[in-house]
């Protein structure tokens, strides 16, 4: 250099004693949204007041969503499963 000082662009700015400083964060952090617990097909059948097989045959005819943790594991969104049979779907 020939004297003059380069500015340093794009590096962290430097406090008086010569320490850099970190920049402020300015991503704000995500909201986490509130989960509904997801329901099993015999709590959802006592919640609906029907029996489990009928819970297991609307899944397989479509008429309720389910969630499938596994091969043999269904859970349930209560919350989407009653606004499903609310809305008329065929049963």
């Amino acid at each position: 250099m020939t004297g003059v000082e380069r500015e340093d662009v794009g590096l962290l700015p430097q406090d008086s004693t010569g320490m850099k400083q970190a920049r402020p964060n300015r991503i704000k952090p995500a909201r986490p949204q509130p989960r509904t617990p997801l329901a099993t097909a015999r709590e959802l059948a006592d919640l609906i007041g029907v029996s489990t097989w009928t819970i297991y045959s609307w899944t397989r005819k479509g008429v309720i969503p389910c969630l499938r943790a596994s091969n043999h594991v269904l859970r349930f969104d209560t919350d989407a499963v009653l606004a499903a049979l609310e809305s008329g779907a065929r049963l």
